[in-house]
């Protein structure tokens, strides 16, 4: 099995919290990171836009990452939502056994 982990930039804590709270109650994380506080510059709609957020990260294995992406996609705020996934190619043993045994 193989970590992957899913990225994807929120509005405010309380939305981040409640997505990874669901995702790691339901099995399909084994560990979700929320780091407060970003600043976001992007276009939208032909405009620059500057936005505060926060970063969810969650630990889940590549067999996952389907069902995460699709939570995230069908409970997240935003109409457009970025949810990005990263293959992880390694990490200690001891972390990789305990995810499983999570998830």
């Amino acid at each position: 099995m193989q970590l992957t982990i899913i990225y994807s930039p929120f509005d405010n804590m309380d939305n981040a919290k409640k997505v990874a709270n669901q995702l790691v109650t339901n099995k399909l994380a084994a560990c979700a990171n929320i780091i407060p506080s970003v600043t976001s510059i992007y276009n939208w709609q032909g405009e620059v836009c500057e936005d505060s957020e926060v970063i969810l990260l969650v630990k889940t294995s590549t067999a996952n990452a389907s069902d995460v992406k699709a939570y995230i996609e069908e409970h997240h705020p935003y109409d457009t939502p970025c949810v990005l996934q990263l293959n992880v190619e390694d990490t200690n043993k001891k972390y990789l056994e305990w995810m499983w045994n999570e998830i």
